[in-house]
Order: structure tokens, then sequence, then C-alpha cells
């Protein structure tokens, strides 16, 4: 059925609101008689084009079998007529178990502090075992974003499976990795070994010891601990910083003041490795 330029503007209107009222079997006849018809918009009316792509896109992800190459060449069709936006990448980038790589590094580049495009790809890479890579990747939007609290928990999630990562791996693990992968996700029976491990320079075997200290005591336990022994150990920056929010988080001002008062210069440690 041939329309005019104005029917088919009403009928992705059309199309666009069955969609949000979830009515998927109507679209069907509708979405078909605007894919026929969609040339009459042609290079002169680009806004309108870029609706229909908008629109067929969503239709495409209602179906169980989702038909990735075809939503992508939707995706690329946006980027050729210059009106892609940050949804439609989201809308792509959602579909993390089948979208390509490339796509991920289009809307990246193109939207560096869109902070969902980063937590698909997160998933992406979490779903792909690349554990080391969504770290990377959630870290970075966190420091854009610290109260992305969805990022906070996709960040333990994937720290927890990098930990098992390592331990089931054949393979000699970085003792570094471990204490500080072990340290932000409070893992204490990774954390025994590493306290007396010669992998770890002094000041990092203290990190170890504190930190199982901290997570199995009372504050004020551990203020006393400060008191008579912490202070002082040989401390890395870290540890300081990692003492220092625990006692603000509890109100311990005082606490807060004697461990920030002369934190020692960074120092760089040599990497060793640590063997499960």
């Amino acid at each position: 059925m041939s329309l005019t330029r104005q029917e088919v503007i009403t009928q992705i209107a059309r199309a666009e609101e069955l969609y949000k009222a979830n009515l998927y079997v109507p679209m069907q006849p509708i979405m078909a008689n605007i894919q026929e018809n969609i040339e009459i918009l042609g290079e002169s009316y680009p806004a309108d084009t870029a609706r229909y792509y908008r629109i067929y896109m969503l239709y495409i992800g209602v179906f169980e079998e989702l038909n990735m190459p075809v939503l992508e060449s939707y995706l690329q069709a946006l980027i050729n007529i210059n009106e892609i936006l940050p949804s439609d990448y989201e809308c792509v980038c959602s579909y993390y178990k089948h979208c390509e790589e490339w796509v991920y590094e289009k809307a990246l580049m193109t939207y560096p502090y869109n902070e969902t495009l980063h937590i698909h790809y997160a998933l992406k890479l979490q779903e792909e075992q690349r554990f080391e890579e969504a770290i990377s990747t959630l870290k970075y939007i966190l420091e854009c974003y610290p109260a992305l609290t969805e990022a906070r928990f996709l960040l333990w999630e994937v720290k927890t499976a990098r930990i098992e990562q390592l331990r089931i791996s054949n393979e000699a693990a970085d003792a570094y990795e471990l204490l500080n992968l072990a340290s932000d996700t409070h893992r204490k029976e990774i954390l025994t070994p590493l306290q007396f491990d010669d992998n770890l320079d002094q000041a990092d075997q203290n990190l170890a010891r504190i930190q199982l200290t901290l997570w199995s005591n009372k504050s004020i336990d551990n203020k006393k601990q400060w008191i008579s022994e912490w202070r002082h150990l040989e401390l890395t920056d870290t540890t300081r910083f990692l003492l220092a929010d625990y006692a603000k988080s509890f109100m311990m001002y005082d606490m807060v003041s004697q461990i920030l008062a002369a934190p020692k210069e960074p120092r760089i440690s040599r990497r060793k490795l640590y063997q499960f």
C-alpha cells in the first residue's frame, strides 16, 4: 500500500503509541507499511527517518530470538544520517550477551561520560569473564559519578568473580592484586594467608592484618588497637586512608586526625606472585 509522506509519519506515531502500550501484534502490519514506504522520506527528512529507525530497533527487541545483525544495521543507519542519540546506543548495548564489541567502542568514544553505556559494557565484559577490563571500566565511571550505586554493586560482583578466577587458575596469581581484591570485598579467607606471605612487603602484610581485625572486631576495640599498635607500624597510604574512612564512619574524629597527621610518602612496591 502506497503512502504519502504525512501518512508515513502518522503511521510512525501510531507505532510509537502501540509500543508504549505493549501492543506488539498490532504493530506488525503498521511496521510493514512503513518499511515499504520509508523511501518517500528520503534524505530530506532525516529526523523522521530516524524516528522510524528507532521504533524499529525497539520493535526488534520484543522478539524472543533477537536479530542482532539487523539491530546493529539500524544503529549504523542512524550514525550514517547523523541522527544518533545516546539512547540509541543504550538500546543496542543493553543486549550485552549478543552485542558486538565495535558497538561499545563506538558508543564510548562518542559518549565517554555516559554511565549507562559503561555499565552495559561492564556487564558484557563480566559475561565474557574479562574481569580486569570490567573492573577498570567500572572504576572509571565511578570516578566520574561516585554516587552511582549500581556501578558499585556490580564492581563488587566483578571483583568477587575475579578472585574466584584467580583461585581456580593454574597460573601464579599476583599477591598485590589479590590483596586489593580481598580488601575491597572483605574476603577474610583470602586476607588470612596474605598477612604472613613473604611475597608482600611488610607494610602490605600489615594492611592485610589490619583489615582482618577491622572486619572482625568492634569499633572500640579497633580504636584501642590503633592507639596501642597500628600507629607504630609501617603503613601504606592505602592503609591510612582505609583506617581514616573507618574511623570517620564511626565518628571517631580524633582518630581520623591522628591517622592523617603525617602520611608517609607513596612508595612503589616490587610486584611479586602468590601461589594458592
